[in-house]
């Protein structure tokens, strides 16, 4: 499991997205900020906040898997919208909803944030985001051990390789 959502206690715990993701794999992925571009670059959706939503995401599960990556993958999103209002949330929310019938989205830890504008005019949202994908080596030690460990041990009492090898040098002298 390379990427594990919680919501840790005494932390408001939101619907819609997870406080914290705790990234176990080898290689990040950056995705840029993805507008509501078609694949010849044009904007679709002109004032329509929930399909240029809906297409920004869509671009951004395009983007993970040219990378390998899949929503389950992402540790956080970044959304840009402007001029947001707490009342634009219906609209945002049912974009979402239009991608997740297309990707299977997963609860990242997500950041939104209104600005004045963004760089071309008819712009509404942008998307931004982060990945964390899991590098299996079959049959390595450290990957049995790893996966052994993730789905047994609570991540606070996780020790690193280091302390694990400690441990094994000692018991061996």
């Amino acid at each position: 499991m390379p990427v594990q959502l919680i919501n840790p206690e005494k932390l408001f715990k939101p619907e819609v997205y997870r406080q914290v993701a705790i990234g176990t794999g080898a290689r990040q992925v950056h995705v840029a900020g993805q507008v509501a571009y078609d694949a010849q670059g044009q904007l679709v959706s002109l004032g329509d906040l929930t399909g240029q939503v809906a297409q920004a995401y869509r671009n951004v599960g395009t983007a993970l898997a040219a990378a390998g990556a899949t929503f389950k993958d992402v540790v956080r999103l970044t959304v840009f919208m402007v001029d947001w209002k707490l009342e634009k949330m219906p609209a945002f929310l049912a974009g979402v909803e239009q991608a997740a019938q297309d990707f299977d989205l997963a609860p990242a830890p997500v950041s939104l944030i209104g600005v004045a504008a963004l760089y071309e005019p008819g712009i509404l949202v942008e998307v931004e985001a982060t990945a964390v994908v899991f590098i299996r080596c079959a049959g390595t030690f450290w990957n049995r051990y790893a996966a052994d460990r993730a789905e047994s041990v609570p991540f606070e009492r996780r020790r690193s390789r280091s302390s694990f090898r400690n441990r094994a040098e000692a018991g061996a002298r």
